[in-house]
């Protein structure tokens, strides 16, 4: 299926054979992931990047859908916390240049399904989620803002 956007840019969702690669095309490339490298890290000799793919519209409105908690007095409660993980946890597929304390790289794990693992997840600081994640959402709501955030196609 191929959406136009308002900004010119097409969108072409994927499924892999696992159904959950997703790849969206803009200015005419595909675009199955795309490296992120943190704000705070820009500028660095060696930056701490994230690999990240985008999320289906389907299953981004689905994780929207989880933000919203009901608590057993009927009140309503913003999740927010845990939708950036969910986020992450749905298009996190790499990193480079993330050091332990002894200096040595860590490597990412991943599930079976190819999600990044909740202990990989759990290294990175709240902060650090909160900005992965928004930019995760913004590139899968709207393709042409994959310009303003990556580094350089996967």
């Amino acid at each position: 299926m191929t959406l136009q956007t308002e900004h010119g840019a097409e969108r072409l969702l994927a499924q892999s054979a696992k159904g959950n690669s997703m790849a969206l095309v803009y200015d005419k490339t595909l675009v199955t992931g795309f490296k992120y490298i943190i704000e705070s890290e820009r500028g660095e000799k060696k930056p701490f990047s994230v690999t990240l793919k985008p999320i289906d519209s389907v299953r981004l409105v689905q994780l929207e859908d989880g933000l919203l908690k009901r608590s057993q007095d009927n009140s309503l409660s913003i999740s927010s916390g845990s939708h950036a993980v969910s986020i992450c946890r749905n298009a996190i597929t790499g990193w480079e240049n993330l050091n332990g304390a002894d200096g040595k790289p860590l490597g990412i794990q991943l599930d079976p399904k190819d999600y990044i693992s909740e202990h990989s997840l759990a290294m990175l600081p709240t902060s650090l989620i909160t900005e992965i994640s928004g930019v995760i959402t913004a590139v899968s709501n709207d393709p042409s803002t994959i310009q303003t955030f990556r580094a350089d196609e996967v």
